[in-house]
């Protein structure tokens, strides 16, 4: 993904005229400096629209989840695995839920789920797998659940004019183009995420790009 977005970024760079650099850190610690003004945007981020006290891009990318229930008596609390990055966190997530583990790290996040109730993982595939080889596949069940994680771009809620431009890219980019950058980064293995670059109706005027710009979809 990191690969995917960084291409992807230095070709809006050069399509809107942005110096575009890259920073890496903790999430907390870049959103306090998107806060003090020392980056202008997160480039991958999942915060509601709903709970937003930041500047949201439309998503420009969708991410599969899997979601396994325990079988049976449930564990007082409602504890739940997150097999993700620390920063995502599924759509309608119920903040009042006890998060025992949130990491990106399928194996480890395995070894908690004698300790919860539910485990959420965007590493489908494996999730599943070490579900059934740890011996855990008759206590989990998966949930026949279409619930997906919408990663958009988080900026300062006053830059609406690089906001404005971050949709206009992610709308107005070629599908053709997203999609040789995906293939070259990802050699065509199957992923949970689905790119959404390129894939919207692109004929919006500026009033309305200015208005999803003030309340995010």
């Amino acid at each position: 993904m990191q690969a995917y977005l960084k291409t992807y970024w230095r070709y809006w760079g050069q399509e809107y005229g942005y110096d575009v650099r890259f920073v890496s850190g903790d999430y907390q610690d870049l959103v306090s400096q998107l806060q003090s003004k020392q980056i202008d945007a997160i480039a991958i981020t999942a915060v509601e629209s709903s709970k937003a006290s930041f500047g949201l891009s439309i998503p420009f990318g969708l991410v599969d989840l899997a979601i396994f229930e325990r079988v049976g008596d449930p564990l007082p609390g409602s504890p739940v695995a997150l097999d993700l990055p620390p920063q995502l966190l599924p759509s309608h997530f119920n903040d009042l839920q006890q998060v025992l583990i949130h990491k990106n790290h399928t194996q480890q996040v395995v070894q908690h789920l004698k300790q919860v109730n539910y485990f959420v993982s965007w590493n489908v595939t494996e999730a599943e797998q070490r579900v059934r080889y740890q011996g855990f596949s008759s206590q989990f069940i998966r949930i026949a659940s279409e619930s997906s994680i919408a990663l958009r771009v988080m900026t300062r809620s006053t830059d609406k004019s690089l906001l404005i431009d971050i949709n206009d890219g992610i709308r107005q980019t070629p599908q053709a183009i997203s999609d040789k950058i995906w293939q070259q980064v990802t050699n065509n293995h199957p992923s949970a995420i689905t790119p959404m670059i390129g894939r919207y109706y692109q004929h919006l005027s500026f009033a309305q790009q200015s208005l999803i710009a003030q309340s995010p979809i």
